[in-house]
């Protein structure tokens, strides 16, 4: 394990909102225990075309930190390509307004942002335009080879710990 400080994550789960469901009753009844820092909004989020979802999340993440008397420290955006539906991922016109509206969230909160995305089909880099990539602090890509997993720090600003790798194992946990 590694050290991490407390406090409320806001998983996006705009990407399949139903398997998170799912893989959280799974890690609950796994690790028999109850998650009350974590609040999962389960519906699309928008930040491509206008700001609305924008603002709704900063608004959401203020009144849950007064209510629960705790600090958000993380923003989970599950995934990039479904919060820009209808953006080309590699075009920087399209890309830019999300990153732009990720990082007010992140400013306006004091929150981490952690985003989703995936590569290309057979790829090792990230989807879409290289802003992407020039805009965020860290990158750890989840890799499998030869049925083995690891999260492999790609890319991390500034902190020592760019190609560190950390494997884990996925246990299948059967849910009645």
């Amino acid at each position: 394990g590694k050290r991490t400080l407390q406090g409320l994550t806001l998983y996006l789960a705009s990407s399949s909102p139903e398997s998170i469901r799912m893989r959280l009753q799974a890690y609950m009844s796994y690790h028999d225990c109850l998650l009350p820092n974590l609040l999962v909004v389960q519906k699309p989020i928008d930040l491509y075309n206008n700001e609305d979802d924008a603002e709704k999340i900063i608004e959401l993440i203020k009144r849950v930190e007064e209510q629960r008397e705790m600090k958000a420290s993380l923003v989970v955006a599950d995934t990039l390509a479904r919060m820009m539906a209808g953006g080309d991922e590699n075009s920087i016109t399209a890309m830019q307004p999300v990153l732009n509206r990720l990082a007010r969230i992140m400013n306006s909160t004091m929150s981490t942002v952690m985003l989703v995305h995936h590569t290309a089909k057979g790829a090792s880099v990230a989807r879409g335009h290289s802003s992407l990539r020039a805009h965020i602090d860290s990158e750890i890509a989840v890799l499998e080879e030869d049925g083995l997993r690891r999260m492999h720090i790609t890319k991390q600003r500034s902190l020592a710990s760019k190609n560190q790798e950390m494997p884990f194992n996925l246990l299948p946990i059967h849910m009645g």
